[in-house]
């Protein structure tokens, strides 16, 4: 008698690789944005640091951010709608949570597509505008560094992130203990880098991004890891 797949299984599964495919192009776009800068780790705190030192990588630069659209973000869709349709029953904020990691996706996607489409943009017409010019555009450049970075992504997305991470973490913990305390820690520095920014308290949100630009991606790749591996984890 031929076994019919269950679908939990294949979803749960389905669920694992895209997860996993999303932590591994996101540290694709980590690695991208620093070389693209010469690994110079202030720019992911002050973008505009790309006009003091040596020339940047244009393209490495824009291909950073259309990895960061599919792997910080878009790929982790499956994930949270997987995760929200485990915790119904569980919670009654199960719809607000679920709200919360959508418009972390969403808003941290399209910050992304502004800056693969601005930012060599502007690059590239510094490096041809007059002198007299090239302070203009420097300055359209950090405007739109502290529309995105600063405001969508260390502020607005750093909220939304940390409730959805560290909601869902407190839910996996009786099934993932080792994961859901790495997806709290990422909750948590997400949290402090929107703190960070909202009290212009710089020190505090340069440490907390660096954290959690590499802590968001090890978490999907290890929830990935459990999915993938282990046969059901939710009954």
């Amino acid at each position: 008698m031929e076994t019919r797949p269950n679908p939990q299984q294949s979803m749960q599964r389905i669920t694992g690789w895209m997860s996993l495919a999303s932590g591994l192009i996101a540290l694709v776009s980590y690695y991208l944005v620093a070389a693209s800068v010469h690994f110079n780790f202030e720019f992911f705190s002050n973008p505009a640091i790309v006009f003091q030192g040596q020339e940047v990588d244009r393209g490495m630069l824009r291909w950073s951010m259309i990895a960061d659209v599919f792997g910080y973000y878009l790929l982790l869709l499956p994930l949270i709608f997987f995760l929200g349709r485990q915790m119904e029953g569980h919670t009654p904020w199960n719809g607000l949570i679920r709200f919360m990691g959508t418009g972390y996706v969403l808003m941290g996607a399209a910050g992304a597509c502004i800056l693969a489409v601005v930012w060599p943009f502007l690059l590239d017409a510094h490096a041809t505008a007059e002198t007299s010019l090239q302070p203009s555009v420097v300055l359209l450049f950090q405007t739109s560094a502290q529309g995105v970075v600063t405001g969508i992504w260390n502020m607005l997305d750093g909220w939304l992130g940390a409730a959805w991470w560290i909601a869902v973490s407190l839910f996996l913990m009786k099934r993932m203990k080792i994961v859901s305390w790495l997806g709290i820690a990422t909750g948590i520095f997400s949290l402090l880098d929107a703190t960070g920014n909202m009290l212009e308290w710089k020190s505090l949100a340069d440490v907390s991004v660096n954290a959690y630009l590499v802590l968001a991606p090890v978490w999907t790749i290890a929830i990935g890891v459990v999915l993938i591996r282990k046969e059901q984890v939710f009954v």
